[in-house]
């Protein structure tokens, strides 16, 4: 049974792409609530606005790492099995089956 109206609370530092382009940020105040692409709603409670980019903690940038950690990982495993394993196409086998 799917939940209608439901609503999220996060807390922490976000981007801004993370919501909706014209979404004006100004702290002390709440944003107004917008719906997610997944049917919820949000609603943002802006505490402090950072106007330029700062730095963040290994909590918060964990996610970034584990994806940059698994795409290095996948490169260096595709570059190995390409070494290990040429490609070789057997040119009368192709031309048979392309017509």
């Amino acid at each position: 049974m799917a939940l209608k109206n439901k609503l999220v609370y996060e807390s922490g530092k976000f981007e801004q792409n993370k919501f909706p382009a014209k979404t004006k940020f100004e702290a002390g105040k709440y944003v107004p609530y917008y719906k997610n692409d997944d049917g919820t709603y949000s609603i943002i409670n802006v505490k402090e606005v950072y106007n330029t980019p700062t730095q963040k903690t290994l909590t918060e940038a964990r996610g970034y790492v584990i994806s940059d950690y698994q795409e290095y990982l996948e490169k260096k495993w595709i570059s190995d099995l390409e070494t290990k394993y040429p490609v070789t196409i057997n040119e009368k086998t192709l031309k048979s089956i392309v017509k």
